[in-house]
């Protein structure tokens, strides 16, 4: 998955989400790393969607989390 794969996902909000960095697993990363993020708000709500990378060769994990904004 790369961050043109996480865009595709989340454009279908309604609102922008922004990437922490590339969704790219360094290529001298080992073991579990998180390797972007995409964060927005739709006023009422905080979405953040992280990606992690197991290990080389694994399939990445997506996770979303959805908060109250404070």
């Amino acid at each position: 998955m790369n961050t043109s794969d996480v865009t595709a996902v989340v454009s279908g909000v309604g609102f922008e989400m922004k990437a922490d960095t590339p969704c790219q697993r360094p290529s001298n990363a080992t073991g579990n790393i998180t390797i972007c993020r995409f964060s927005g708000t739709d006023g009422d709500y905080t979405y953040m969607v992280n990606v992690a990378s197991p290990g080389l060769n694994e399939s990445q994990i997506v996770t979303m989390i959805v908060r109250p904004v404070d």
